[in-house]
This record gives C-alpha cells, structure tokens and sequence, in this order.
C-alpha cells in the first residue's frame, strides 16, 4: 500500500509500530505434515487457492490445539464461505 501511494510514510509507520507491538500476541502455526494434509484436503472440498487452504489449515489446527473457538478473519468470500462451512466463525469474508 505504501509503493502505490494507498498510505502515506507517517500513517504507516503508526500501523507499522501497531503491528509491531501486537505481534507478540500472534500464535505461530508451523506448515508442517499434518497442516499440509488439511490444506491438501481443504483444496479438494472448497474452492480455494492454495495460499488459502494453507491459511484456513492454519486456523483449524489452533482449534484443534488450544481445544476453542478461534475467530477466522479474511475479506476473501470464497475463504470466508470455506471457514463458515468448515464451522469457524468468520469475521470479514
């Protein structure tokens, strides 16, 4: 957004440090073989880009890990669609 002149160097500096300082509150999930797997699964029952079905991949194995709710958020209606239909709760898409 920055290289197309969307937002300008100040307001992205603000966002920058914002994300900057959230990120300790971000769980990394690791692309490993069982979240490769779901994502391969995912491709074959949605209509989703591979990108996409490794997000979704992602999320589903936090929810199977931490045993909860995980709120997926995306604005892409075919992921969103896929998250509702995978029984997440979506925010955006």
């Amino acid at each position: 957004m920055l290289r197309s002149g969307e937002i300008h160097l100040p307001r992205y500096h603000r966002v920058r440090r914002a994300l900057d300082s959230d990120a300790a509150l971000f769980e990394t999930v690791e692309l490993d073989g069982p979240v490769a797997a779901t994502a391969t699964d995912l491709l074959g029952g949605h209509a989703l880009r591979a990108a996409d079905a490794v997000q979704l991949a992602s999320c589903l194995s936090l929810t199977r890990r931490f045993g909860a709710e995980v709120e997926f958020v995306c604005f892409d209606q075919p992921l969103g669609i896929a998250a509702r239909e995978e029984g997440l709760r979506v925010l955006g898409g």
